[in-house]
């Protein structure tokens, strides 16, 4: 029976051993589970935290100054591309068109003459006149008045 106490006893103080290593480990895991803990409340303190705040606004604010600038830019860049493209539209529409025919007249009068040019300018007249006879015509007198019915 001795020998059952001594192996009951041996087994006690074995889970003794046991349980004061584990309450030890424990113990060391509380330790640097404080620790952290202590080390983040400091580091998150509500200074820190206006601080970083007060820093993640001035990021995002020169952010947004830098993409407002580039829209801006961009805008600029845009309006002078629209600009440039009815300058081009008015020259060929109004500018090519009206050269071409002062060269045009100007070529007729040197190749045909000075007569006859004059006779040529004349029949455009004429012409000119006729259109108008014949719109007064069918309008009844009324083809330059604005609402005009006939």
């Amino acid at each position: 029976m001795l020998q059952a106490k001594d192996i009951a006893a041996a087994q006690i103080d074995h889970a003794i051993a046991n349980t004061k290593t584990a309450a030890q480990s424990l113990q060391e895991r509380l330790d640097t589970a404080s620790a952290s803990l202590s080390k983040a409340a400091s580091a998150f303190s509500p200074t820190h935290f206006f601080d970083w705040a007060k820093n993640k606004k001035k990021e995002l604010w020169h952010r947004v100054q830098t993409q407002y600038t580039d829209l801006k830019l961009k805008m600029e860049q845009i309006k002078q591309r629209v600009l440039h493209l009815i300058a081009i539209t008015l020259i060929q529409v109004i500018v090519l068109p009206l050269l071409t025919l002062w060269l045009m007249k100007v070529l007729f009068a040197w190749v045909a003459g000075p007569e006859q040019y004059a006779r040529f300018e004349e029949g455009l007249l004429r012409r000119k006149q006729e259109v108008d006879r014949m719109r007064n015509q069918l309008w009844g007198g009324g083809a330059n008045k604005v609402g005009a019915t006939g």
